[in-house]
């Protein structure tokens, strides 16, 4: 019995602790953790907008095949949603550096490879 008042007695201190070292370091983390999360949900939502009117505007100026439109809608999407994700990362505090750089490597081998597709595609 009198061991686990000890027990419980250390635990409580070693909380008390704990928090007092970290309090401003997790209340900040929460804060940023908030923060991305409220943009992520408001840039999703003026994602789907941005798409919805960059299709109605290529769709009624345009008269590009439905195909094409399509396309165009997703890759601004696709753009979008990428710097929607390196903003949240910057939030939350993680290096976004190695991460971009990956990122434009691979669509260059990717537009590299379709280079072809891409102008049988266009024209």
């Amino acid at each position: 019995m009198i061991t686990s008042v000890v027990a419980m007695a250390v635990a409580t201190d070693l909380l008390r602790s704990f928090w007092r070292d970290y309090k401003d370091g997790i209340l900040q983390f929460l804060l940023n953790l908030v923060t991305a999360i409220l943009i992520g949900w408001i840039g999703h939502w003026g994602i789907g907008k941005a798409t919805a009117v960059v299709g109605r505007v290529l769709t009624r100026t345009s008269k590009m095949g439905k195909t094409l439109t399509e396309f165009i809608m997703s890759l601004v999407r696709f753009v979008l949603n990428f710097v929607l994700i390196i903003i949240v990362f910057g939030v939350l505090g993680i290096e976004n550096d190695s991460f971009i750089a990956i990122i434009g490597a691979a669509v260059f081998a990717l537009a590299f490879a379709l280079q072809d597709s891409l102008g049988n595609f266009a024209a």
